[in-house]
């Protein structure tokens, strides 16, 4: 177990104001950990940034989730070493830690909270497909842990709630089927202006971060993003699970070879919000081939989660420099950077 992920497991206590209401208000000081967020004294509801012109009182109540966000989402990125786990007890202790932040922070609901499920889901689905590749002779091991009573983000009442909340709109069917069907999603971005292509373009390039999510109350990308949280999980990992557990051998020759084996159950894992019908041959050799790659590597943060700042622009305008590089490179650069940022429905960068 790395010192990086020891120092993640330090017990604090959160102070928490109530005003009546039910909803929780902020704590008094932000998360120092990431169990600080599972096993404080109630973990508030944290929104959306307001509207301009709003309220004293929203602003102030902002400035309170806003800060407890900032505190959980930093303290997120203390908890990821980007060492993976070599065993199976670190692989469950450590996917356990973000699972707990996933059921606190979507019991809680709100905007911001779903960003910080999304991005706590993400680090641990890295971990999990990272170590089925690696260890496939333990598959049973990633397959129990995905089958252990994991908050499905499309489903949970924090989604519907949310998106009520944020865009005032409710369910044309009377409940939403978000991951039994492809036309709710697609509603849903019309709804705000945007379609699930027009979402997956934006990955292509520097996918937005947790922070340029909240920041600009990207409800499109949330959504996008859950969507694809759930097909790796439900879809792809599923499907290489059982092709594990079926006997399949990572390599390309013979009756247990990749491709002979994965043909035969590919099509028992449509993820319908993503118009799958059958796993795609690309997302699981895609994921292998990424597993491999970075074996023995630390993956950045913002790899796995996206990026708050587009590394290749400064922050404040700068005169031409010697040595500058031309547009070419720049281009060449920001497509080597998309391909491991995790752009796309894979979530283990290249």
């Amino acid at each position: 177990m790395t010192k990086a992920f020891i120092r993640t497991l330090i017990v604090g206590s959160l102070a928490c104001q109530t005003n009546g209401q039910e909803a929780k208000q902020s704590p008094a000081k932000p998360p120092q950990s990431i169990y600080d967020i599972s096993h404080g004294s109630g973990w508030p509801h944290i929104g959306a940034p307001p509207p301009k012109g709003s309220a004293k009182a929203r602003t102030d109540r902002w400035d309170r989730e806003d800060a407890t966000f900032t505190g959980a989402l930093d303290a997120l990125k203390r908890s990821w070493s980007g060492e993976l786990p070599t065993n199976a007890a670190d692989l469950r202790l450590q996917v356990g830690q973000f699972e707990d932040v996933v059921r606190a922070v979507t019991a809680s609901g709100g905007f911001g909270n779903l960003v910080l499920a999304d991005t706590a889901r993400r680090l641990d689905l890295v971990l999990l497909s990272h170590y089925a590749v690696m260890h496939p002779s333990e598959h049973a091991i990633v397959a129990d842990i995905l089958n252990d009573h994991r908050v499905r983000l499309l489903d949970c009442s924090a989604t519907g709630d949310m998106i009520m909340e944020e865009l005032n709109l409710a369910p044309p069917s009377g409940r939403w089927r978000l991951s039994e069907q492809r036309n709710d999603l697609q509603f849903i971005l019309h709804s705000n202006g945007s379609d699930f292509n027009r979402e997956v373009d934006r990955t292509l390039l520097f996918p937005p971060g947790p922070g340029t999510i909240m920041a600009g109350r990207d409800v499109n990308f949330l959504m996008y993003r859950l969507a694809v949280d759930e097909e790796t999980e439900l879809s792809v990992l599923a499907c290489f699970m059982e092709f594990l557990k079926r006997g399949g051998e990572l390599d390309d020759t013979g009756d247990r070879s990749f491709v002979h084996v994965f043909n035969i159950y590919k099509e028992k894992f449509p993820f319908a919000p993503t118009g799958i019908t059958g796993v795609p041959w690309s997302r699981v050799s895609a994921l292998i081939g990424r597993a491999r790659k970075w074996d023995g590597k630390p993956i950045p943060f913002s790899f796995v989660v996206g990026t708050d700042q587009n590394p290749l622009l400064p922050r404040k305008p700068q005169p031409l420099a010697s040595g500058q590089v031309t547009a070419t490179e720049v281009l060449a650069t920001a497509l080597t950077m998309a391909s491991m940022s995790g752009a796309g429905p894979s979530l283990l960068p290249d």
